[in-house]
């Protein structure tokens, strides 16, 4: 199984860029703008009674969503440096 040959020294460290932060976030946002309800919206059904399968539904989105929130707030945590301009000589 791959998941047996992974561990922290074989997966490459990234530069971390702000233009790998623009586009990681810009993927993010987008997949997050996807679903129809917020997570305040989902929280607030499942202080309803709700039959068991559509509870389990929304618990599921709702992780999802909590997931892409926080994975955006650590993106948008990175300590990037200003973009640099080559001089041509």
């Amino acid at each position: 199984m791959m998941a047996d040959t992974l561990d922290g020294e074989s997966i490459p460290q990234m530069k971390k860029t702000a233009e790998l932060k623009k586009a990681v976030t810009d993927i993010l946002g987008l997949r997050l703008a996807k679903y129809d309800a917020s997570i305040e919206e989902d929280e607030k059904l499942l202080k309803m009674d709700l039959p068991a399968r559509k509870r389990m539904a929304i618990e599921v989105r709702l992780g999802e969503k909590r997931i892409i929130k926080k994975a955006l707030d650590r993106v948008d945590a990175w300590d990037v440096p200003p973009p640099t301009k080559r001089v041509k000589t």
